[in-house]
């Protein structure tokens, strides 16, 4: 009886440190709430007021160009690691730069439970209002960005001539599991720190996303809401596959030819051009997730000849 007692008592004991770890995991990567900071009018930015919410908003070249617009991945993450390499464009377009509610150097709000895949489509529409109102726009994003750039294409609200996806996630949303944590360990549980820290292992989080390595700084100078990211991520999903399948717009694919990222992976790839009507793919050589910046000048090439159509 002694025995069975120590034994039940062992397993008891044993479960509850399981359980408490998983609450301790669960608690550090998908935080209930995230950081609370005003927008940063830096970088040669302004703030806009959409939906409520405070956004950082650039805009560069001609205003009386077509307006393209530029979408950074993440979620959560600002829009800088892509301007410089995007500054080629701003002599034939109105480029229009910005971070998303909650991300980059956005305003923040704690409350991170309505910020979601809806959210950001939502924004951008009122932003294009904003800023050109019932014009025709071009729309450049990258990784998770283009769901986002995805989402405005379907949900039909405005004319949409062409988009540019860089190494972007599917059309649905996947969950795709990493190691990464049990690389870099566990974020700090101060939402603000914890943001800092995801930024101060930029390099251990993108590096093996990259194939030249001379990239390897790309995403140092970002500011990110890791709190964000994790929620999006893990918890909120959509769907714009059957809606995808009637845009009108030009598409242009474009992955990094040597490796890229699990989210941007075949699979997505096959998904993406059958139900996107006559999508162009295309595979930057020597490159990987990050191929604006792993080979410039090939994909320089590859959009403005896209562009020029």
């Amino acid at each position: 009886m002694k025995k069975k007692y120590k034994y039940l008592l062992g397993v008891s004991l044993l479960l509850a440190l399981v359980c408490a770890f998983l609450f301790i995991l669960q608690s550090r990567l998908f935080p209930a709430h995230g950081a609370s900071r005003e927008a940063l009018a830096i970088d040669g930015g302004e703030i806009l007021r959409i939906n409520g919410a405070d956004l950082w908003v650039k805009t560069e070249g001609d205003p009386n160009k077509p307006p393209l617009y530029v979408i950074a991945g993440g979620p959560g993450f600002s829009s800088n690691y892509l301007e410089p390499y995007l500054h080629f464009l701003s002599s034939d377009y109105n480029l229009v730069f910005y971070d998303a509610r909650s991300a980059g150097r956005s305003a923040y709000d704690p409350n991170i439970n309505s910020i979601n895949f809806k959210t950001y489509v939502d924004d951008l529409y009122a932003l294009t209002q904003q800023l050109h109102p019932d014009q025709e726009i071009n729309v450049l994003a990258h990784s998770y960005g283009a769901a986002t750039a995805m989402g405005l294409a379907a949900s039909n609200r405005i004319k949409i001539s062409k988009i540019i996806l860089v190494s972007p996630v599917d059309s649905m949303h996947r969950k795709e599991f990493s190691n990464l944590f049990f690389r870099i360990g566990l974020p700090p549980t101060d939402p603000s720190t914890a943001n800092t820290w995801f930024v101060e292992h930029s390099r251990d989080v993108f590096g093996a996303m990259l194939f030249n390595h001379d990239a390897d700084a790309v995403m140092d100078k970002i500011y990110a809401n890791f709190a964000v990211m994790m929620k999006n991520e893990a918890k909120d999903h959509y769907d714009y596959s059957d809606e995808l399948s009637k845009f009108s717009g030009k598409t242009l694919l474009i992955y990094g030819q040597e490796l890229e990222a699990g989210l941007a992976g075949e699979r997505s790839q096959e998904h993406l051009h059958a139900i996107i009507p006559n999508a162009q793919v295309e595979y930057v050589p020597n490159s990987g997730h990050f191929s604006f910046a792993e080979n410039s000048e090939y994909f320089q090439k590859l959009v403005r000849t896209f562009l020029k159509k």
